[in-house]
């Protein structure tokens, strides 16, 4: 296989734009792998709470806004979703 002086070009340009979107994409993945992982962590602070207050009769839904505002809001976000579920 010959490579002729265009498309060793070519590949320069193309593995620039490569390391170009990858540092532009850098940030942003970073923020979104802690969203995540930090929604994963408000699911499962849901599924202990659960199973240690079962007994006492509190219940806390496991869905995706929950587990979205636990992971966001942290305790405070807890404890507004104690209390409405206890109001409501």
């Amino acid at each position: 296989m010959s490579f002729d002086l265009r498309s060793i070009f070519v590949y320069i340009f193309g593995l620039g734009l490569l390391l170009i979107l990858i540092k532009l994409l850098k940030s942003p993945l970073k923020w979104a792998a802690r969203f995540f992982l930090s929604c994963a962590l408000g699911a499962a602070a849901i599924v202990v709470f659960n199973l240690v207050f079962a007994k006492a009769g509190l219940y806390l839904p496991p869905n995706p806004f929950n587990a979205v505002t636990i992971g966001v809001f942290g305790a405070p976000g807890f404890a507004v979703l104690l209390v409405l579920a206890s109001v409501i």
